[in-house]
């Protein structure tokens, strides 16, 4: 059976620490974890280092641009972290894209993730940001991005069979629930 979980929160909220806490309660080890960021600098090459000593070593990694074929994945349980990355490389990959266009395209790759998961029976946790409460960022594709993960976010909790909000550690459930 297919399920979908949505871990969202600020920065430093505690979102992955909670999503791997899950995966590990629904795989055990038999965990993919797919990663969105690269490394692009020395800073992020330590986040990532931090991030990959943190999982368990059994758990298989998938670093992924924009692309996720679930089709190939032998794992029944995926940890996507995180949606922000994602929606990120597509906007960088596609700056070309009239704003409308490119955020049509957010969505429909992230519709094809849920759709895709479900289909093939997996559970899927989605890990992302909260950027509703945030300022409106001064550059064009900051706003894009903003919105672009907004309306993402709100497609996938839509999706979600269970969402929660991380804030300092802490999760508030807001559909579902969640394993004790």
């Amino acid at each position: 059976m297919a399920v979908i979980y949505l871990i969202t929160g600020g920065a430093r909220s505690g979102k992955s620490a909670f999503s791997e806490s899950l995966a590990k309660d629904l795989g055990a080890l038999g965990v993919l974890y797919i990663a969105t960021l690269s490394e692009s600098d020395s800073e992020m090459i330590k986040r990532i280092a931090r991030h990959r000593r943190l999982r368990p070593a059994a758990w298989r990694t998938l670093e992924i641009i924009t692309e996720i074929d679930f089709e190939a994945i032998s794992e029944k349980v995926i940890l996507l972290d995180c949606l922000s990355g994602f929606v990120s490389n597509i906007l960088i990959a596609n700056e070309e894209i009239e704003d409308e266009e490119l955020i049509g395209l957010v969505l429909r790759k992230v519709a094809a993730l849920t759709t895709s998961a479900r289909k093939h029976k997996k559970t899927l946790i989605v890990v992302t940001n909260e950027v509703g409460s945030g300022i409106v960022p001064a550059y064009k594709l900051g706003r894009v991005f903003r919105d672009a993960l907004g309306l993402a976010n709100q497609y996938v909790a839509k999706q979600a069979d269970n969402v929660a909000s991380m804030t300092v550690g802490i999760a508030t459930v807001l559909k579902g629930e969640f394993p004790d």
